[in-house]
């Protein structure tokens, strides 16, 4: 069975918990510069971090978006074979395969909303919407 197995259940909506951006005042932050936006999404049986980077390109380089999935129960994410794919509203689809310890990494354009559907095998896949 691959992650894509998966894709017959309805996703879950993962919830935003915390947002740096919102809440940087709270964490005691003064100034954020060019720090990255960290996003923390709840699902049933999953964490979802996300970290954003910040809107200025440095370099020319391309952003990259960093997270990493953490299951809320033993074995619910460690080891199965996962795939995370960023959808903009255009259509345009990037997938990447999620890591044995639930980190992944992917290019994306901070300025622009996408949802991120993680599918692992024999489980409903989670849906992550960002706005920046």
């Amino acid at each position: 069975m691959t992650p894509s197995a998966s894709s017959s259940l309805a996703p879950i909506e993962a919830t935003l918990l915390l947002d740096t951006n919102s809440s940087a005042r709270q964490l005691g932050l003064r100034d954020r510069g060019s720090m990255d936006r960290r996003l923390l999404y709840t699902a049933p049986d999953a964490y979802v971090e996300l970290r954003i980077p910040p809107t200025k390109v440095f370099d020319g380089e391309s952003p990259w978006l960093y997270g990493q999935v953490v299951g809320t129960r033993e074995g619910a994410t460690r080891g199965r074979a996962a795939t995370v794919t960023l959808t903009i509203d255009s259509g345009q689809e990037a997938s990447t395969q999620v890591g044995s310890t639930g980190d992944f990494a992917m290019p994306c354009d901070p300025l622009r909303p996408f949802d991120l559907l993680y599918r692992r095998v024999g489980a409903a896949p989670i849906l992550v919407r960002y706005v920046p």
